[in-house]
């Protein structure tokens, strides 16, 4: 997936990193609900206040290591 990434923001021109991020996190979700739709043994429990709350600082954190990796791997010279 960096790899990928890397061709998406480098050989693209493609700027929008934090947009990227969140279509892969959105995309991830999907598949995820479509995999329990259809009968595969994926498992999840039902979102509730109080999980978010615990979660809310470390999904925040992640999302902003993701986004400054992001940013970095724009710039960094990785051959393809």
């Amino acid at each position: 997936m960096t790899l990928v990434n890397k061709l998406v923001l480098s050989h693209f021109q493609f700027h929008m990193v934090f947009f990227m991020l969140a279509v892969q996190a959105f995309g991830s979700v999907a598949l995820m609900v479509l995999a329990n739709k259809v009968g595969l043994n994926v498992k999840y429990r039902a979102m509730n206040k109080a999980d978010a709350k615990t979660w809310f600082p470390v999904a925040c954190s992640q999302a902003l290591m993701l986004y400054t990796g992001g940013k970095a791997l724009e710039y960094l010279n990785v051959p393809l």
